[in-house]
């Protein structure tokens, strides 16, 4: 009872979003629901250059390595023998079609960086999604079409 209590309280005071509610949401739902990931944006500080950490990584296609870079990452371990190290899975959003400019998905990249989570100000989360793993040269497509708009 005390829990549905803090819930509704919860849910008439607190965040619509948040890492919080994303964590609940993933660890909550039925198992054919198919949500495995919890994207996150990081927070370098509230003033200066750095604002979203830009994270970049590499994907090998035909033989070539490719640079890639996104703000948008997944968890996929922490570092061993640390608490403060994890390493991320570069993300790439999905836009939405049509007159909205939002994001509706994300795509698994398999780029993987370490980060020092200390370095960072703050996390933003997004609800849980089921991140698709796309192939490397959709990727890259995609990415090279929004550098000649």
């Amino acid at each position: 009872m005390n829990d549905a209590q803090h819930e509704v309280e919860r849910k008439k005071h607190g965040c619509d979003v948040s890492c919080d509610r994303s964590i609940k949401e993933l660890l909550n739902q039925c198992k054919h629901s198919g949500l495995d990931t919890i994207p996150f944006k990081l927070l370098c500080g509230c003033k200066g250059d750095c604002e979203t950490f830009v994270g970049t990584g590499v994907i090998k296609m035909d033989g070539c390595f490719f640079d890639i870079r996104s703000t948008f990452f997944r968890v996929v371990d922490f570092v061993k023998g640390s608490d403060c190290c994890a390493i991320l899975e570069l993300l790439c959003p999905e836009r939405c079609e049509g007159k909205h400019h939002g994001i509706e998905g994300f795509i698994r990249t398999g780029a993987c960086l370490e980060v020092d989570l200390k370095d960072f100000t703050g996390i933003t989360c997004f609800p849980p999604v089921n991140a698709k793993k796309m192939d490397p040269k959709k990727i890259l497509c995609t990415d090279s079409r929004k550098k000649s708009r």
